[in-house]
């Protein structure tokens, strides 16, 4: 991820982009916004999560940036009808960021 981070900021300088990443993070932790021109955190690009007051703890499904990101590569290939396969560890959410997104 480093590694990408520095050749895409390396990139930029090269071909005069001005519209560079934040410093504070690497280009995974930020959407670059095409309406507004900025580079946003993930989590500034969702409403905030209020917890619902009667539901049962096991049920919460707190966003997270991986959460967040996740579903926005998601929502993009299937609205471009693109297959996706979500690989990763066990317990890193991918059945539960799917199921999530079915259900919306």
């Amino acid at each position: 991820r480093q590694r990408f981070d520095q050749w895409l900021r390396l990139q930029c300088d090269l071909h005069g982009i001005e519209r560079t990443p934040p410093e504070s993070g690497l280009v995974y932790d930020f959407q670059f916004d095409v309406l507004d021109d900025v580079w946003k955190p993930w989590m500034k690009t969702i409403p905030e999560y209020v917890i619902p007051s009667k539901a049962p703890f096991q049920e919460l499904i707190v966003p997270t940036i991986d959460s967040v990101r996740y579903t926005y590569l998601l929502d993009q290939h299937i609205r471009s009808r693109r297959h996706i396969l979500l690989t990763g560890n066990t317990g890193t959410g991918k059945t539960v960021n799917v199921t999530q997104y079915m259900a919306s």
